[in-house]
């Protein structure tokens, strides 16, 4: 039996028996093809060996019920057998998983390990997953890079070689957490087989073979630049140099190549999975204007009861979705022009300024968004000079609009200038809770920031087709969108829109969940932030956890969608209790959470900052 997995530079699938350590059979059959046409689609579905990667229309002999496919040699069946391994036959259409099963196969010859029944069945091929295959979540002919991982608990003295590993290359402009998400997602399909709830990311980190740590302000980096920062001469030694044993054949290519380990928090995953059960929904009104996500969803509960057994909630879930099973194989954009707005706060008051700038931002914006949210599209639009952005707007305003509904100009430009003054409000506060924290000599988590945004408003002479508008002109004004740096995919929630409760116990989740305590009172208690939602990202040399979209309850309830008023003041009452940080910040006492109250200017309950 193979000692190692050759991995195909293609798709990335691994094949004990193949000979050489380029492209496999099905990818040198695929490449003269262009991805989505007749011939590619039908060679993909064309039966493949699991162990030397040869593919063949005809003359493959059809497995029986529970064996692996093979091409039908002597070694390859021998290959199977040492293996004691029965994987899933070979269909007439390939299933989307059958990289990964392919890799997850191999390992398991390595381990001589035997399972006990086929897994389920994948959905078909579509042109989105072979684009990801191919692409390794990059542009089509990026530079990639190997990840190889395997899996450790925390507590445990060595990896748990039961919920496998496998190896994936990955565009070098990829982020890190993006490539964690994904790579959780796969785990997950073993770690259900034993467990009721599957992982989230956070749940899990990055460290190098051996558990050893990962450097401080490095885990939100680019696949590009975490391998350049560890691979410099200084660092190599340290933590490049041990490869595990099951990669050591992969290590000799002298390819590009991270060897990681999955680092399971198992504490806090149980923290959480053990509220699951009894996890109630959040009230819904029947006057709410923004779609609540979630565990926000549902029938009345019984907070006060729901605050003594459940502080940790289920999943969270990410606001944006993909829009289609399918991609587009070429993007079609469309040239835009954006004058900027600014939004900056009053140092002293907080309140925000907009001031329109003599500045215009050209270059091209993709004619279909890639995310969508329950009110808002992402468009994704790269500057005249590269920068890679996203623009928003909002596709609909109420709830009970349908998705296929349009929003007016005019109506899209008010509610997207209350999205960036939540932004700019959100970042003067933060900054006064930092400063609150330092005068009364506590710690908080301080690598969180609000994100930095614009107002974009076309001004070329034709609209752009993501905008859906017909003209520009004296009487039509162009769309205005909110224009974000593009950060990873992945999303972490820390509330929702009318549930406050404590989820995680984390540094940065406590240090939240005070600030939002401390925003109550520093506002006179007037604005409660909800619907605290953030990406970890790489900025300015340091790992930072990036807040966007949030949402806001105020009095008067004229803050922007998703505004309850008093009422959605009320749930944060009841929701919120105070963690370590707001007891030594003082705020359960300076600021009790005990009935919804009017601005008093002379109210001395409020922290002052320095």
């Amino acid at each position: 039996m193979s000692s190692s997995t050759n991995i195909c530079d293609g798709c990335g699938c691994g094949f004990p028996l193949r000979q050489d350590n380029q492209l496999c059979c099905k990818c040198e059959k695929l490449k003269p093809h262009p991805i989505g046409s007749e011939s590619y689609n039908d060679i993909s579905q064309w039966p493949q060996c699991v162990s030397c990667g040869v593919t063949r229309r005809n003359n493959m002999p059809a497995p029986n019920q529970g064996e692996a496919q093979t091409c039908g040699s002597v070694a390859c069946s021998k290959e199977i057998q040492g293996a004691g391994y029965r994987p899933t036959p070979s269909q007439s259409n390939i299933p989307e998983s059958h990289l990964d099963r392919a890799l997850h196969t191999s390992n398991r010859f390595n381990k001589g390990r035997t399972m006990a029944q086929k897994p389920g069945p994948g959905t078909l091929f579509t042109t989105s997953s072979l684009l990801n295959h191919e692409h390794g979540g990059g542009a089509p002919g990026e530079d990639k890079i190997m990840v190889a991982w395997q899996v450790r608990e925390s507590k445990a003295k060595a990896v748990n070689t039961d919920l496998g590993s496998s190896a994936k290359k990955w565009a070098v402009s990829t982020p890190m957490p993006d490539v964690k998400a994904s790579l959780v997602e796969s785990l997950n399909v073993e770690w259900c087989r034993s467990h009721s709830a599957p992982l989230l990311a956070e749940e899990v980190t990055f460290r190098w073979h051996g558990s050893l740590l990962l450097d401080p302000n490095t885990a939100n980096m680019t696949v590009r630049d975490f391998y350049a920062y560890y691979s410099a001469p200084s660092r190599a030694s340290i933590f490049m140099s041990s490869v595990p044993t099951m990669w050591k054949g992969m290590a000799k290519t002298n390819r590009a190549a991270i060897y990681l380990e999955l680092y399971i928090d198992v504490s806090a995953f149980h923290l959480r999975s053990s509220g699951e059960d009894d996890s109630s929904s959040a009230l819904v009104s029947s006057r709410r204007k923004r779609a609540l996500s979630s565990t926000s969803e549902g029938a009345n509960r019984d907070y006060e009861a729901t605050k003594r057994r459940n502080p940790s909630m289920g999943p969270l879930k990410s606001m944006f979705v993909p829009t289609s099973s399918s991609a587009i194989v070429v993007h079609k954009v469309s040239p835009v022009t954006l004058k900027k707005t600014i939004c900056t706060a009053d140092n002293i008051t907080g309140v925000p300024e907009f001031e329109e700038a003599e500045i215009e931002v050209s270059g091209v914006i993709r004619d279909t968004h890639f995310a969508k949210g329950a009110m808002k599209y992402a468009f994704e639009f790269k500057t005249s000079h590269g920068e890679a952005l996203v623009a928003k707007r909002f596709y609909r305003l109420e709830e009970t609009d349908s998705p296929s509904s349009s929003v007016a100009v005019l109506d899209n430009k008010e509610e997207i200038i209350l999205e960036l003054r939540r932004l700019t409000l959100g970042a003067h506060l933060l900054k006064e809770f930092y400063k609150h924290a330092k005068h009364k000599g506590v710690d908080v988590y301080t690598a969180i920031e609000f994100a930095t945004a614009w107002l974009g408003q076309e001004v070329q002479e034709s609209p752009s087709k993501a905008s859906e508008t017909r003209e520009i002109d004296s009487s039509h004004e162009g769309i205005t969108w909110l224009v974000e740096k593009k950060r990873a995919k992945i999303v972490e929630h820390f509330t929702f829109t009318l549930n406050h409760q404590t989820r995680r116990q984390d540094f940065c989740a406590k240090t939240i969940h005070a600030f939002a305590h401390f925003v109550y009172g520093n506002s006179q208690r007037s604005v409660v932030f909800a619907d605290i939602q953030g990406t970890p990202a790489h900025v300015n040399s340091r790992d930072v956890m990036v807040l966007f979209d949030p949402m806001t309850h105020t009095p008067a309830g004229d803050s922007g969608i998703g505004d309850f008023g008093s009422e959605g003041i009320e749930t944060f009452l009841k929701d919120h209790i105070c963690g370590d940080i707001c007891v030594a910040l003082n705020l359960d006492k300076e600021v009790p959470l005990d009935a919804v109250e009017q601005p008093n200017e002379n109210d001395d309950d409020v922290p002052s900052t320095p």
